[in-house]
């Protein structure tokens, strides 16, 4: 991914690396395109970890902001641009962040594999098929108005996969 820099003030120009003994993920730096964000500074550090994504101070690697990956609505890119869509609790409203950066293949491959790992974590903590399968039957035994209030405690211990909530066996409310 990226060379580790030796100092927080490396060349902006190539891609960061990461920060092992901090645990911190990938880091780029980056260049704002939108107009708020520049006035933040000319050269940003978006940082892509398991949590999703950070923009940090160059100098300090302090957090300006921190976006999860289930915050994140959607990404895009083209050659040397990076752009991503968030929801903003505080304008109740779709944000765009765009930026320029060298290392775009380097950004999109450290994003894929921390997506892949969240999702590994999240297949490993699945509902088998057989406990789905007797969920549903003890649904199809709850009177209606209970049955959200099971499938809320179901998901706080496990994950559903697509497969089996767009399943032929769907319970009525």
């Amino acid at each position: 991914m990226g060379q580790a820099p030796s100092s927080p003030s490396s060349s902006h120009d190539d891609a960061l690396g990461s920060d092992d003994a901090t645990g911190a993920g990938n880091r780029f730096a980056v260049q704002p395109v939108t107009p708020h964000l520049k006035a933040k500074g000319a050269t940003l550090v978006l940082e892509v970890d398991a949590l999703g994504f950070r923009l940090l101070k160059p100098r300090t690697l302090d957090a300006i902001n921190a976006f999860g990956w289930g915050e994140i609505h959607s990404w895009l890119h083209s050659p040397g641009r990076f752009s991503f869509r968030f929801y903003e609790e505080k304008s109740q409203s779709i944000v765009e962040y765009n930026f320029k950066l060298q290392h775009l293949d380097e950004l999109l491959a450290s994003m894929e594999v921390f997506i892949e790992a969240v999702m590994s974590q999240r297949k490993a903590k699945a509902i088998s098929d057989t406990e789905f399968e007797q969920l549903l039957e003890q649904l199809e035994q709850t009177i209606p108005a209970d049955r959200a209030a099971r499938i809320s405690t179901a998901a706080q211990f496990c994950f559903f996969t697509s497969l089996q909530v767009c399943t032929d066996h769907a319970v009525q409310f």
